[in-house]
């Protein structure tokens, strides 16, 4: 196991790599740490206490191997993280506890992806991020006080239930975040493109719902417009999202 405090306020290292015979990580072992930036969560890992990379400021990017063991996301484990950007909960995690990803200022994704495990989302535990928009997988019967309240942005929740089951809180959101109950919406990504096939970036979105497209960097010449297709004969004029993932392709020209 991974020690009580064991890199706690270290301001040195920027990753660390645990062997894949870690099955335990202790009460804040990577807390408050400075330079700290990536980290991935061996599979192996099957209980994490609470406080775990609390506080970790510069931590943009968590992985939790495939096939994770992790059962259960602890109380403010990732409270305060200011620039972790997204996240994907592993398949068998069954209870994120309160105040996991409270405070984290910059987290824009939560995934469940392929989750028909989780069960409980304790109080507090999305407060006041950044989060655009989650899907609450059908499984999940009980939720917390304000565990989506959002008052800096506004958060959309997608849930395929008609309406807040009892152990619901009444309360589990609140300020700027709003519910779509009985949504038909699904999870797409949408992949930007160059015409020869690489890939500049891709974004999550949600179908049925307005089109905000990203304009690529500069560097790669003087951007004239995004086409459904890599010999750019059929432009994208799209203004809404469609029920299936989708590539547009960037056309550029040189610059002299």
């Amino acid at each position: 196991s991974i020690e009580i405090e064991a890199f706690a306020a270290n301001d040195v290292l920027e990753s660390i790599t645990l062997p894949h015979t870690t099955t335990i990580l202790r009460y804040g072992s990577f807390s408050s740490m400075q330079k700290l930036t990536f980290f991935m969560i061996p599979h192996s890992v099957s209980h994490m206490e609470e406080d775990i990379f609390s506080n970790s400021r510069n931590l943009h990017h968590i992985e939790f191997e495939k096939g994770s063991l992790m059962t259960v996301i602890p109380s403010e484990t990732f409270n305060g993280t200011d620039v972790l950007l997204s996240i994907n909960i592993p398949e068998n995690v069954e209870i994120i506890e309160e105040l996991a990803f409270s405070y984290c200022a910059s987290l824009r994704y939560v995934f469940f992806d392929s989750n028909d495990a989780l069960k409980t989302i304790g109080a507090f535990a999305f407060h006041d991020t950044n989060l655009r928009f989650v899907f609450i997988p059908p499984s999940v019967t009980t939720i917390g006080f304000h565990a989506f309240h959002n008052k800096n942005y506004k958060t959309m929740i997608y849930t395929q239930l008609m309406n807040r089951p009892e152990a619901w809180d009444e309360q589990f959101y609140g300020g700027l975040t709003e519910v779509e109950w009985d949504s038909n919406r699904t999870l797409i990504y949408m992949t930007y493109a160059k015409p020869d096939g690489q890939i500049l970036f891709t974004i999550p979105a949600v179908s049925g719902t307005q089109i905000t497209a990203r304009y690529p960097e500069s560097s790669h010449g003087l951007f004239r417009g995004y086409f459904l297709d890599p010999e750019l004969t059929q432009p994208f004029l799209l203004t809404i999202y469609p029920n299936a993932s989708f590539t547009v392709y960037a056309k550029f020209d040189d610059v002299d």
